[in-house]
């Protein structure tokens, strides 16, 4: 009896050690930022009149809800998030958005907001090439992309 209650005792603390070893969850999902990148996307905003950026909140909600949609959801074209008037009306804002699009791009699961991106800024290369032909990108892959070249401006 001894043995076991000794045996569970090594493994509970075992356990604990793991626990202990495990990295704690965050609140705020990663973003491919930097602090400084951080710090500087927060000015860029901050100069935005605040009537956008609350315009920006509510309509890319609006947005970001028909990307659920089953037309959507099961397209295999991820352009498929343009066709939607909630799309138009996100993208009628026009430039002034584009820094609180980076920052929803800055985070690895809204990369659908490259769409509006694309759309505001369509002097943004979309595609690469190296030695003449076309590199594949993930869209991932592209929204980080946006992101660093933002930066890189």
């Amino acid at each position: 009896m001894r043995l076991a209650r000794r045996q569970f005792l090594q493994r509970a603390a075992g356990a604990a050690a793991c626990l202990a070893l495990a990295p704690p969850v965050c609140a705020e999902p990663r973003s491919y930022l930097s602090r400084s990148q951080a710090a500087k996307l927060r000015a860029q905003i901050a100069a935005i009149p605040p009537d956008i950026r609350r315009q920006f909140a509510r309509r890319f909600a609006a947005w970001r809800k028909t990307w659920d949609s089953p037309a959507i959801a099961f397209a295999s074209d991820s352009a498929a998030v343009r066709h939607s008037d909630e799309f138009a009306a996100l993208v009628a804002l026009g430039a002034p958005i584009l820094p609180l699009l980076v920052e929803k791009l800055a985070h690895p699961e809204q990369f659908f907001a490259l769409q509006a991106y694309e759309a505001i800024r369509p002097d943004w290369p979309a595609a690469i090439e190296s030695n003449g032909e076309r590199v594949f990108e993930s869209e991932q892959a592209k929204a980080q992309r946006a992101v660093k070249d933002w930066f890189a401006r």
